[in-house]
């Protein structure tokens, strides 16, 4: 069989599924602790603390808890504090990079460095003001 998606993995196409339906659990849920594990960001710029809804190699759900004080409120729209767009976009993608080497089963300090290129049927569930936000 050939190189799995990363290199450091070989499985065929059996192989996968069966690794596949052995982890997947919507009951999973991963805390900022474990985030911190998969992904090299750190605050300010780490904008996902929970993970839930996790289907290896396919979808998660991530989690930011949005506050007032965060200082990009000041300057968007202070009288309707928004979340700026492309900040929500970088949370879809650590939500994305956390799934994918969560999936590959990379923890750090073994991982390599994922970087997101393009993005399609991107949605944000939830939104509002100084609340959570929910990414899939």
């Amino acid at each position: 069989m050939g190189e799995g998606v990363g290199g450091g993995f070989e499985f065929g196409e059996a192989d996968q599924e069966e690794d596949v339906m052995d982890r997947k659990t919507a009951e999973l849920v991963l805390d900022v602790e474990q985030i911190k594990t998969l992904l090299p960001h750190r605050a300010p710029f780490l904008f996902i603390e929970r993970l839930t809804d996790i289907v290896p190699y396919e979808s998660a759900t991530g989690y930011k808890a949005v506050s007032y004080n965060e200082p990009h409120f000041a300057g968007h729209f202070p009288e309707f504090a928004v979340m700026p767009g492309v900040l929500i976009i970088e949370a879809m993608a650590q939500t994305a990079g956390a799934l994918v080497v969560y999936s590959m089963g990379q923890p750090s300090p073994s991982r390599r460095v994922y970087f997101m290129t393009s993005t399609r049927r991107v949605s944000v569930v939830r939104c509002g003001r100084a609340t959570c936000c929910a990414f899939r």
